[in-house]
């Protein structure tokens, strides 16, 4: 799980509407906008391959997803 936090940490960077676009368009006297329009469907695409990837991972091996391992858990103290 702590692998699919940290790559998709980079998601942040990539989908609209994100400060690296912005400084970016600034620094380059480029159109904010139609980077904006440009980031969109590259940051779609990774998050439809990250969510695809780990179904493709979790399927066969639940224990992956955190909620394959069943564990007893009680509310009175020992």
């Amino acid at each position: 799980m702590n692998t699919t936090i940290t790559k998709t940490a980079t998601l942040g960077s990539m989908i609209p509407p994100s400060i690296l676009l912005i400084l970016y368009g600034v620094y380059s006297n480029t159109s904010i906008g139609q980077l904006f329009m440009a980031g969109v469907l590259p940051g779609l695409l990774t998050v439809v391959l990250y969510f695809s990837m780990i179904i493709i991972r979790c399927k066969p091996n639940p224990e992956l997803d955190g909620r394959g391992a069943k564990r007893s858990m009680s509310l009175r103290s020992s």
